[in-house]
């Protein structure tokens, strides 16, 4: 079962500048990216300087931290085919949109 995004509202409060409206149309592509278990989707949503951090990873014995689109690419190749549905809620998003610099947490779970 996959959480619809137009059902996941952020908990945090929204922002009215357009560049924070515009990351968050990013993120909710993000996640029907990895919903959706589509690599190209998701890889549409970084630059080619992106990091994502993985705070449970180490965990599972994977990286916790992916530094560059190839890196995210090389990971998410093996991670998003066996990937069970996933579920999203508590999206928060913070920005300083001056310095063009976009937050977002999400909790995920899925049956393992």
């Amino acid at each position: 079962m996959t959480t619809p995004l137009a059902l996941l509202t952020p908990v945090s409060p929204p922002s009215s500048a357009p560049l924070a409206q515009a990351a968050q149309r990013v993120f909710q592509q993000l996640l029907l990216g990895f919903q959706t278990a589509d690599l190209s989707a998701v890889l549409a949503c970084f630059t080619e300087e992106a990091t994502i951090e993985y705070p449970y990873a180490p965990q599972m014995g994977t990286a916790a931290r992916l530094q560059g689109q190839p890196a995210i690419s090389q990971y998410l190749h093996h991670a998003l085919q066996g990937m069970p549905a996933l579920v999203f809620s508590q999206l928060r998003l913070a920005h300083d949109v001056a310095q063009g610099v976009h937050w977002a947490e999400v909790h995920c779970e899925a049956p393992v």
